[in-house]
């Protein structure tokens, strides 16, 4: 068993969802769907409920919690949920009922319900059944009723169907629907050696299960079928760590079996589900597959072999769940929404919560953006003003189907946020803010940015904190000169990027020569070449005394974006390179960065790098 980590009626009487051909959600690629409803014991295994929808979008989801019995933690309940986005912030009470419900629960806690599974239909949701100590687990399907109200949906007919039985200590496990909704896939140990991929009719009526895998020496697991139905991806450990395996149901063993994504498998793959036109299959595995990592979700082309990683932030995403129904992007960019597990934004809320995203903002390179400041000179160290960003788009990016303003109507606008993918960006730091959203020109507290027009040209205006910049300048030498300055946002609904670059005289002073150095005139031991630098730098540094020394990059936030080193080294002159990826081996943003080297004898000494892409 692979372990599990660990808003409201009243309020919203009627809840709007994001047009199918546009929006992915509320918040611009990510929705953080489940952080205000706080149960205290975490939302896991999210399962797309596909029928009813409501503009082309699931209304409700089902996920696993913890028990809040004491002594019996280890149990676990099914809920419904409503699929809204940040229905309500705060609520407790009789208003969670509208937004949450629990499906499968037992108030003793000594009944564990796991493995939620809706039919293509909406109708039948198959789970596991097992007790605390995992002794066994049964599989069984539950009818709930088709209602667009959430206490309805949430009510049972007729008596559950007995599917798999584990009264002889057999563990069933992760029933997935064939597309026809006639029968399950899923895994069990019943043939008394490891893990093995079956299949079982339950309607029109329940038959045996079929061994599909035939493999009685390693762990077959977690099966999901293809949108036609002729094949289930799943994991194995055939050779090692779990590898992704496709089951063609037409063929013979063993010329029906096939690995995909060999390239990459040197850690272990979990939760494989197909994207919705069969092209390509989501799963979670480790960052940079490195074991140690966390988690990320991955999206795996099947003709190219070409992967993406998605991710919110620096915490583990994973449990992907696919939704049914076909969406595009407002240029034309065919997409799944999918549901995944994430500890994602902690600063939010406890994890784990449900997430839905896309791969949009991750894996497609951004459209052009224009841009201007004010003032386009300054002198480092002078007193002065902020710094404005005025953005604009060249007419191709609005006949992508975006518009600068940050508002959607008639066309999908530029997302305006200083926390948890900061949009816009300059030189990777956020804008100016004192909260997650950023506020309009002119409010009396906290004025940041303005929407207008030039014309019938819409344009943003964007205030960029002015020491933050300077700071960033002199650490990259970039004085006496004009310079050119990336800035980066993105879109409201789907997360569309958006890239450009302005120009910026800037004028040095005897403040900015000492600045270069280290800040109080003291050459540094840290050097970089080149800084600024793109696509890579080449980090040199001195170990005074034999021992272990560790090299990280940290971006402007103070977060580990890469660990470039980490071993025991002599006394001596030492380098390494960083070439401008994550520990996910993304590409980073344009922007300040920071890298450090920690030595087992003396003090941390850290450097300021600046990425100009």
């Amino acid at each position: 068993m692979r372990p599990l980590r660990a808003f409201p009626a009243a309020v919203v009487a009627v809840l709007i969802f994001a047009p199918a051909v546009a929006n992915a959600g509320l918040r611009g690629a990510y929705d953080p769907i489940t952080n205000d409803s706080k149960l205290p014991n975490g939302f896991e295994q999210p399962a797309f409920r596909p029928v009813p929808a409501v503009n082309g979008v699931e209304r409700f989801f089902s996920f696993s919690t913890r028990s809040l019995v004491l002594r019996y933690e280890a149990s676990r309940e099914i809920w419904l949920h409503v699929l809204a986005s940040r229905a309500g912030f705060n609520l407790t009470g009789s208003a969670l009922v509208a937004v949450r419900v629990p499906l499968l629960r037992d108030p003793t806690g000594q009944i564990s319900y796991i493995d939620p599974a809706w039919s293509p239909d909406g109708r039948f949701l198959a789970y596991a059944e097992t007790d605390r100590y995992f002794s066994h687990a049964t599989l069984y399907v539950q009818e709930f009723r088709i209602s667009d109200v959430l206490s309805e949906a949430a009510t049972p007919v007729g008596d559950r169907i007995l599917v798999v039985s584990g009264a002889d200590g057999s563990h069933n496990r992760h029933p997935a629907w064939s597309p026809d909704g006639s029968t399950l896939a899923f895994d069990s140990d019943r043939s008394g050696g490891s893990l093995d991929i079956y299949t079982v009719q339950v309607f029109p009526a329940v038959g045996a299960p079929i061994d599909r895998s035939g493999d009685s020496l390693h762990a077959d697991q977690s099966p999901a079928w293809s949108p036609d139905g002729t094949r289930l991806v799943y994991t194995s450990n055939a050779v090692g760590p779990e590898a992704l395996y496709i089951l063609d149901l037409t063929r013979s063993l063993p010329d029906a079996l096939t690995r995909v994504e060999t390239q990459h498998a040197t850690t272990a793959r979990h939760n494989p589900v197909w994207s919705r036109d069969g092209t390509a299959i989501y799963y979670d595995a480790a960052s940079l597959d490195e074991a140690e990592r966390v988690a990320d979700v991955f999206r795996l082309d099947l003709a190219t072999g070409e992967r993406c990683a998605i991710y919110v932030d620096d915490t583990a995403d994973w449990d992907p769940d696919v939704s049914r129904y076909p969406h595009v992007s407002p240029d034309g960019i065919p997409f799944d929404y999918f549901l995944f597990s994430s500890m994602a934004a902690p600063f939010i809320s406890r994890g784990p919560n449900v997430w839905r995203g896309e791969y949009i903002q991750n894996c497609i390179p951004p459209l052009r953006m224009g841009v201007d400041f004010q003032p386009n000179s300054i002198k480092i160290g002078a007193s002065g003003q902020d710094i404005v960003a005025t953005l604009r788009f060249p007419p191709e990016t609005k006949a992508a189907g975006y518009q600068c303003q940050s508002f959607d109507g008639p066309l999908e606008g530029v997302r305006m946020r200083v926390l948890l993918l900061p949009s816009p960006t300059l030189l990777g730091l956020p804008a100016k803010g004192d909260r997650q959203e950023l506020r309009l020109f002119g409010d009396a507290v906290t004025p940041q940015y303005r929407d207008y027009t030039v014309g019938s040209d819409p344009r943003i205006d964007v205030r960029f904190d002015r020491s933050q910049v300077e700071s960033v300048l002199v650490a990259a030498g970039l004085t006496n000169r004009t310079v050119s300055i990336p800035v980066e946002a993105y879109s409201n609904g789907v997360g569309r990027r958006f890239s450009g670059f302005g120009y910026l005289k800037v004028s040095s002073s005897s403040l900015a020569s000492g600045l270069a150095r280290d800040g109080s005139g003291a050459a540094r031991w840290l050097s970089a070449s080149p800084n600024p630098f793109n696509p890579s730098t080449t980090l040199r540094f001195r170990v005074e005394e034999p021992g272990e020394a560790i090299l990280r990059v940290f971006d402007a936030r103070g977060r580990i974006v890469r660990t470039l080193l980490r071993q025991w080294l002599p006394a001596g002159e030492h380098e390494a390179r960083w070439d401008g990826r994550d520990e996910r081996g993304g590409e980073v943003a344009s922007g300040l960065y920071f890298a450090q080297i920690a030595a087992a004898h003396g003090v941390p000494d850290r450097l300021k790098i600046v990425l100009m892409k």
